[in-house]
């Protein structure tokens, strides 16, 4: 067991040519934290120096300490073990990378998510932005991996290390070294670093926006965004400017760009209102016999296998054909879906719970008085599968989600290590994998049919 200070640590999370970061416990509090050493390797320490990088850690710390804003992470503490500075941070299990599937090769295709999801999340953003612009502080590193994500939604800026402060004197900056993430930094930032200013965070949110909507980069253009159906010129409008190679033609500050977005976000609900009234509710789902195979019911661990471990799933582990569903109510708590077979309990306590305490609650719910059905139990990834449904285009959100917008991830019984499992982003229509000590949202599921063996 190893100790940092007074943190135990359980996980590595990630690191860097600066340190890293680890996932601890604060036994006294009983809390799971963050905690950021500063462990540079030895090429940026010959090429910065150690007093530099000390300098800099500590203005990142202070510069966090010093907000107290909701889409800002906060700083919980700060301390030294063994010559090492360390501060420690609050924990989120999800990052926006995480959820739209960013690799190290940035270029690639990710998830998209929803137009609104979308702009909900820049806005968020933004709102963190603009305090740190009010405050003086360029963050120079927005990308999405910076930007985590709360059980509630909430987006929270991290990771301040390459930001730089109003009136301060320039760093001594190794000769070549690049600051800010390639694809996201704004052209000035790239260029002349030390005189980027508050339009090049803007600049970098706007490519992080765009990549969330359409799943690529703006490299070539705007031809992914005009392949959409909720485009229209607005969209075109807002992304070239946004997106401007010249900073005085950009948004003024976040507040100017929020306000965009704001107009997007209700040209998006007037387009898709408007698809709907065509659909004239031609779009409910239609009663369908039970697939011939079921799914899977016997939770598996996967391994940390490099290949797509569960059937019907793209590259990007979203479902490669929809099921339709038939659903009708069963009480006032259950929906029985006649196309998978299975009934699932909807209205169970809204308890987001750790994967270990899901499968205790799961197997803690009492039969209903008289009911010969297999006892509820937490459902496989295929079981989960079957709820998905595309929500992309206007005409997708005519029909209501099952799930009405609630419990988004969702724990499945599946395992991919000891210390991992596989949950269900209900939202996005994706399957991920984190640690088991995170907390996510419980969906029971069981068989329609008496004594069911979905083996």
């Amino acid at each position: 067991m190893k100790w940092i200070g007074r943190y135990r640590v359980m996980k590595l999370l990630g690191q860097g040519g600066m340190g890293r970061i680890y996932k601890v416990f604060r036994p006294e509090l009983g809390r799971v934290m963050a905690l950021k050493l500063l462990k540079p390797e030895q090429l940026q320490e010959d090429l910065w120096g150690a007093e530099e990088l000390r300098r800099l850690f500590f203005q990142e710390v202070r510069i966090m300490g010093g907000l107290d804003h909701e889409n800002v992470a906060a700083v919980l503490d700060l301390g030294e073990a063994e010559g090492r500075p360390f501060a420690v941070l609050e924990y989120y299990c999800l990052n926006l990378g995480t959820l739209i599937g960013e690799t190290y090769r940035m270029e690639a295709p990710t998830r998209r998510l929803m137009p609104e999801k979308a702009i909900d999340y820049a806005q968020q953003a933004l709102n963190g932005l603009g305090r740190l612009h009010h405050a003086g502080i360029v963050h120079r590193d927005v990308k999405p991996y910076n930007l985590m994500v709360t059980r509630d939604d909430c987006i929270k800026l991290i990771d301040f290390g390459l930001s730089r402060l109003r009136g301060e004197r320039p760093p001594r900056r190794p000769k070549g070294a690049i600051i800010g993430s390639p694809y996201y930094a704004a052209p000035e930032q790239e260029s002349h670093p030390d005189q980027a200013g508050p339009q090049a965070d803007l600049f970098s949110l706007a490519v992080l926006f765009y990549r969330l909507l359409t799943g690529s980069l703006p490299d070539e253009g705007l031809k992914a965004l005009e392949g959409e159906t909720f485009y229209s010129q607005a969209w075109s409008d807002f992304f070239r400017k946004a997106l401007s190679q010249e900073p005085s033609r950009r948004y003024a500050d976040a507040w100017e760009m929020h306000e965009a977005l704001q107009q997007l976000k209700e040209s998006w609900r007037e387009t898709r209102d408007r698809a709907c009234k065509l659909s004239q509710g031609g779009l409910h789902r239609e009663a369908h016999e039970a697939p011939s195979t079921p799914p899977r019911s016997r939770p598996m661990r996967t391994g940390p296998v490099k290949m797509v471990p569960f059937p019907g799933l793209t590259d990007l582990y979203q479902p490669a054909v929809y099921q339709p569903n038939a659903f009708r109510r069963r009480g006032e708590s259950c929906l029985e879906d006649r196309s998978s077979g299975l009934i699932w309990l909807v209205k169970a306590p809204p308890l987001a719970l750790s994967w270990e305490e899901a499968w205790s609650y799961a197997a803690s719910l009492s039969e209903e008085p008289g009911n010969q059905a297999e006892p509820w139990r937490l459902p496989t990834v295929e079981e989960l599968l079957t709820l998905l449904q595309p929500r992309f285009r206007p005409e997708d959100f005519c029909v209501p989600a099952v799930l009405g917008g609630q419990k988004r991830c969702l724990w499945s019984a599946d395992e991919r290590t000891c210390s991992a499992a596989w949950f269900v982003d209900a939202e996005n229509g994706s399957v991920l994998w984190q640690d088991k000590t995170c907390a996510f949202w419980v969906l029971p599921v069981r068989s329609g049919q008496e004594s069911s063996d979905r083996a």
